[in-house]
């Protein structure tokens, strides 16, 4: 759904007969759409991102897009998501991404994205990139953003192992500028215009933003830019020496079983030394961000992994329902489903 008031764009989504909203062939296109009518439109000088399905802002792609897609597709998917991303972050308009719920896989590289990402307070939400839990990694340019935007040792190892965080601790790391009160919002209205210009003008100008990202809130402050570009350079090239020493950790903890974490490693590796504004990503990058995306989906290990969580979402709902089944239970063996066990029940 579009909206325009007080000269703000609204973009409301929600996935159909689903009960999170999922990334799909279909949602990408509409939200592109949409997007791209809002920022050409003299009218709009701000697009506000958020969800209308409760206690969620997006849950990543969904499970059963993936388990129909082969190399080739999966590359095309990938590269229409980060299309779609760079027209966000190529934007003449201010855009502020709403978290009312968890914020996961595509959705963190959506909220990134934008110029602002607020949440509430009290929010449960949770914030992730959960790929590698999949035998993925991200596919719509979140290695980069996350490592540019964020701060880049805490959201490395997130998106190396899957964690998620909450609404404090993703402030913290600087994927959230401004943690509100739900009083903010009006229910099911929009926020208006002088509400919306009050909060960006304080993170524009430093006083409230948790994110401590060297120069975000000047960029064009040639120093500035300097002291960032040195910083990340610095961290990558930290991270290129450690290289050897994290990947074997890697292998200690999964036993090399899953491919993911070695993939982001050496996708990070080769671009350590670059940084670029993030309108500017090298082409190169997204090629090779989609390509090993798509070579991962087709290994054996990510369908493995995508299998599991198949095949337990649908016996948690229909297996027992009848708790009268439970009585002629005696003995219970419990299976381990990550680290060490995981690896070899995946080897298995």
């Amino acid at each position: 759904e579009m909206d325009i008031t007080d000269k703000i764009g609204t973009i409301s989504f929600k996935s159909l007969n689903s009960k999170v909203n999922v990334i799909s062939i279909d949602m990408i296109s509409k939200l592109t759409q949409s997007f791209d009518s809002l920022n050409s439109n003299p009218d709009v000088e701000m697009i506000l991102l958020r969800s209308i399905k409760k206690g969620s802002f997006f849950a990543g792609a969904d499970i059963d897009l993936l388990n129909s897609l082969n190399k080739e597709t999966a590359f095309h998917l990938s590269s229409n998501y980060q299309n779609f991303i760079k027209k966000i972050l190529c934007k003449s308009k201010t855009t502020i991404a709403f978290i009312e719920g968890d914020c996961l896989g595509g959705g963190l590289e959506l909220a990134l994205a934008c110029n602002h990402c607020f949440a509430f307070v009290n929010s449960k939400a949770r914030f992730g990139f959960p790929e590698v839990q999949l035998g993925l990694i991200p596919g719509g340019l979140g290695t980069y953003l996350a490592l540019t935007r964020c701060l880049p040792e805490p959201i490395f190892k997130m998106i190396l192992t899957g964690k998620t965080v909450g609404v404090e601790e993703a402030a913290d790391l600087g994927i959230i500028n401004r943690v509100i009160n739900e009083s903010f919002f009006v229910p099911n209205k929009s926020p208006t215009s002088r509400q919306l210009m009050r909060y960006t003008a304080l993170i524009d100008e430093g006083i409230p933003s948790k994110n401590i990202d060297p120069g975000k809130n000047d960029q064009t402050n040639f120093l500035a830019q300097w002291r960032k570009i040195a910083y990340y350079r610095y961290k990558y090239f930290v991270h290129s020496l450690l290289y050897p020493f994290t990947c074997s950790r890697i292998t200690e903890h999964t036993s090399g079983y899953n491919p993911a974490p070695f993939e982001l490693l050496s996708l990070r590796q080769k671009f350590y030394w670059t940084y670029c504004p993030e309108k500017e990503i090298p082409d190169a990058y997204c090629r090779l961000e989609a390509n090993t995306f798509a070579n991962l989906l087709g290994s054996h290990a990510s369908f493995s992994y995508r299998n599991l969580r198949t095949v337990t979402k649908k016996y948690k709902k229909s297996l027992y329902r009848d708790d009268s089944l439970l009585n002629n239970i005696s003995n219970v063996a419990i299976i381990g489903a990550g680290g060490k066990m995981g690896a070899e029940i995946l080897r298995l």
